[in-house]
């Protein structure tokens, strides 16, 4: 083999490797511009499920407070119940000695 062969055969592997790395350096690139993406979008979805927890935890505390509301409405329908019925005679002198 001649010099020139060498030569040339020294920068064909020399620019092969240029090129393999820079094939290899723009394969990196675009996986992290990838994974980026999928971590952004990741992201998004985890703020969107947090305020739907915070949402359902309103609604939650908003239906127990209702909830106990009406059932301490219910109690005094229960405690009422009879309230409006005329007084027995025994009731109504009471109720008049009392005034």
């Amino acid at each position: 083999m001649n010099r020139l062969t060498l030569i040339l055969a020294a920068l064909g592997l020399a620019l092969a490797a240029v090129g393999g790395g820079t094939w290899w350096v723009m394969s990196l690139r675009q996986d992290v511009a990838q994974l980026t993406r999928e971590r952004d979008a990741a992201l998004r979805t985890i703020e969107a499920h947090e305020e739907a927890a915070r949402v359902l935890d309103a609604h939650i505390k908003f239906q127990t407070a209702e909830r106990q509301r009406w059932e301490q409405i219910a109690k005094d329908l229960e405690t009422m119940e009879g309230a409006d019925e005329p007084l027995s005679d025994y009731g109504r002198a009471v109720l008049d000695r009392v005034r």
